[in-house]
């Protein structure tokens, strides 16, 4: 790690990449120069260099996640991260993202990377090599973890060894900040996958001083998923011994929880909404873990996830069939992304009936017993065309297949995740159906309405927070609400939401509702930055 200073804002900086004679980019300022004289100063004295010069030096946000878009997703975390760190940056922080280095990653991306260092990880008893590479994309600095044995096969997730996958991934972040001498202020933590750099880091690495100013914020986006493990993790994977098998720590039920960990040694947690850092303090909803939340309490905060509205935007979406803007007089442009998703999906093209779209992880949790109890009477009664896109738990494929073998002009069922058709449905879809028997925020209906298609979803989690429902007594709306988890109440709501859409006077208003919501990371990343000031005056 060496430092420079900019010539135009004369401000210190840190990197990696630096070398005499080579051009380099200010990452305060943006100025580019040659670069001429290295600075033989350490972190600690480029602080007080700065101070002296009256200058704050910025804070450092490093961002450990197990996907980011654009280089790997599989839902919306990948979409939070990127968003996260480049609504950060715009508020001059300086801010990186660290992910593995998938098979999956695509092509082009792995070609513009830059192999950066290698060294070797500790894994309980094994010593495993660790290869970094990076790429820098959009002003931020993206690290890849690689390494051949843990990531380059088929699939995120799911593995038998997702354990050691991910605590190799979580020790090789702490490593690699020493073996590079990085300083970020924060590491900001997403999901189980992450959990172990929070309990490392009290525990293994903490009587290092190198690590003595490091705190960690740890957003989980999801209870459902807690990376919950053997007992035989503790000492073979995390190299723990067993005063850490215990309620008060890692134990649970006999077995380890990664999540669990995060929860205990995090210096500040994150929930997705207010409201579901509500609910996880009550048993019926953080179940086994809501008395460990409650102790957090004031460590705790729920923060709505924003949408990018440069990415997520039907002005400019390269993905789509054809661009147009938010206003109504535009939706003759929608309605022509509408005939041509459906005539790709092998549907009758039909600008006037009813398009009703999913995009979703086929899981328990996003309610999609309630849809497979709700389409067939829908698709019997109805003049109307579904399509969902998604994969997961494999009986819920396999009936979404069998429904659209059943009902070819009528339903298009697409297990696979793809970015371009998603896209592609967002913008062509007239609703947008989720409803959720847990979800934290639903990042989904928020896209759909950037592309003014109408969310039909059920008031859990973060989402009575973002949707305002449309009705009688609120015709400044923008979508429709259901409460109770029954098949009966999401097929009441599509009833009424279709009842709209055949009246043009109240299909109207609700587009023109659609039109003026605005809800993005800007907002967001303020309320982040103060969880993050808050976390740094805790030491």
């Amino acid at each position: 790690m060496k430092a420079g200073r900019c010539p135009r804002c004369e401000r210190v900086y840190f990197s990696i990449d630096i070398k005499v004679g080579r051009k380099v980019k200010c990452p305060h300022c943006g100025a580019q120069y040659k670069f001429k004289k290295k600075l033989k100063l350490s972190v600690s004295q480029a602080e007080k260099e700065a101070k002296k010069r009256g200058r704050e030096v910025p804070m450092e946000i490093m961002y450990a996640a197990s996907e980011c878009f654009p280089f790997v997703k599989s839902g919306g975390l990948g979409d939070a991260v990127f968003s996260l760190g480049q609504a950060i940056k715009n508020r001059d922080i300086n801010s990186s993202v660290v992910i593995p280095k998938y098979e999956e990653i695509f092509l082009h991306f792995q070609n513009k990377m830059t192999e950066v260092d290698s060294f070797i990880v500790p894994v309980g008893w094994r010593e495993k090599k660790c290869q970094v590479e990076k790429i820098s994309y959009e002003g931020i600095d993206f690290y890849f973890i690689s390494n051949k044995h843990y990531f380059e096969r088929q699939g995120l997730y799911g593995h038998l060894d997702d354990a050691e996958r991910f605590t190799f991934f979580s020790r090789a972040v702490l490593e690699m900040i020493y073996h590079f001498d990085l300083s970020p202020d924060i590491i900001h933590c997403h999901d189980w996958q992450t959990a172990p750099i929070s309990i490392l880091l009290n525990t293994v690495y903490k009587n290092d001083p190198f690590y003595a100013k490091l705190a960690t914020v740890f957003t989980f986006h999801n209870i459902n998923y807690q990376g919950i493990f053997p007992k035989e993790v503790l000492s073979d994977i995390l190299g723990l011994n067993k005063k850490y098998f215990t309620p008060e720590k890692l134990e649970y039920f006999g077995q380890i929880n990664f999540l669990k960990g995060a929860v205990k040694y995090a210096d500040t947690l994150v929930a997705p909404s207010r409201e579901y850092a509500r609910k996880v303090k009550q048993p019926e909803f953080g179940k086994e873990l809501s008395s460990l939340f409650s102790r957090r309490e004031e460590d705790l905060y729920g923060i709505v996830q924003g949408v990018d509205k440069k990415e997520y935007n039907p002005a400019s979406d390269s993905y789509i069939f054809q661009n147009y803007q938010r206003r109504y007089a535009d939706l003759d442009k929608k309605h022509s992304n509408k005939i041509k998703l459906q005539q790709s999906l092998g549907l009758p093209p039909d600008r006037d009936i009813p398009l009703l779209v999913m995009v979703s992880n086929l899981e328990a949790h996003k309610g999609i017993d309630l849809l497979l109890e709700a389409i067939p009477p829908l698709l019997e009664e109805e003049s109307l065309q579904i399509i969902i896109l998604g994969r997961g738990q494999n009986e819920y494929e396999q009936s979404l297949k069998y429904i659209g073998w059943q009902n070819p002009d009528k339903f298009s069922a697409n297990i696979t995740f793809n970015e371009n058709l998603a896209r592609k449905i967002y913008a062509g879809g007239d609703f947008y159906l989720q409803p959720s028997r847990s979800v934290p925020c639903g990042m989904s209906p928020l896209i759909a309405l950037r592309y003014l298609t109408v969310p039909i979803i059920r008031d859990v989690g973060g989402l009575c927070e973002e949707i305002e429902e449309f009705n009688e007594d609120n015709p400044d709306g923008f979508g429709f609400v259901f409460e109770t988890f029954e098949a009966r109440k999401f097929y009441q709501k599509i009833k009424e939401a279709l009842r709209c859409y055949q009246d043009k006077k109240c299909w109207s208003k609700l587009i023109e509702n659609a039109c003026s919501y605005s809800y993005d990371w800007q907002d967001a990343a303020d309320k982040h930055l103060e969880v993050y000031k808050k976390t740094l005056n805790k030491g």
